[in-house]
């Protein structure tokens, strides 16, 4: 497409629509060499998501229809894209997914940070009562009192994932009852 007008203009047109696709904005560049390096990198960041970048080419081929330009239809780009299994279509209005695409497992009820938060508490309650009831009344104090640092800083102790890190609050190391 270059080839059959300003290069430098066109590279500067497409800049602005790869430059959406990244959410960013497009500014001029000084040069035509800066304009196809930039738009190289616009390019390239816009590969993480596939409908956007098909979108942004798409497009910016659209607004060059008719200003004499030969452009690529549709049926081109999708068999460009088919060859290339980038794993989606343009099907006018939209881009949609194509082939064979393996679901996302989604589980059937997330439990709610409230209630992440409750589990925890009981479960610590029921640890400092068990450390009690084992002779173990620094470690049941410890566990407290990482229950009450806990409450105080949610994040480090809500972590999705992550195993919860009792750290002792006067000396900074794990507590010695064993766990992590």
């Amino acid at each position: 497409m270059a080839a059959q007008g300003n290069r430098w203009a066109i590279l500067e047109h497409f800049k602005r629509y790869f430059a959406g696709a990244c959410g960013s904005t497009a500014n001029r560049s000084s040069s035509e060499s800066w304009a196809e390096s930039d738009l190289n990198n616009l390019i390239w960041q816009a590969a993480d998501n596939a409908p956007l970048f098909v979108e942004a080419f798409y497009e910016g081929c659209e607004a060059l229809r008719g200003d004499n330009f030969t452009l690529p239809e549709v049926s081109c780009i999708n068999r460009i894209l088919a060859d290339h299994q980038a794993g989606f279509e343009i099907r006018l209005p939209a881009i949609v997914a194509a082939g064979i695409h393996k679901p996302i497992p989604v589980p059937e009820r997330y439990q709610s940070l409230d209630e992440q938060a409750q589990d925890l508490v009981q479960q610590s309650f029921r640890d400092s009562e068990r450390l009690l009831s084992e002779g173990h009344p620094r470690q049941a104090v410890q566990e407290i009192l990482w229950l009450m640092e806990s409450v105080l800083t949610p994040s480090r102790a809500l972590v999705p994932g992550k195993p919860r890190s009792k750290r002792s609050i006067s000396t900074g190391s794990p507590s010695s009852s064993g766990r992590r």
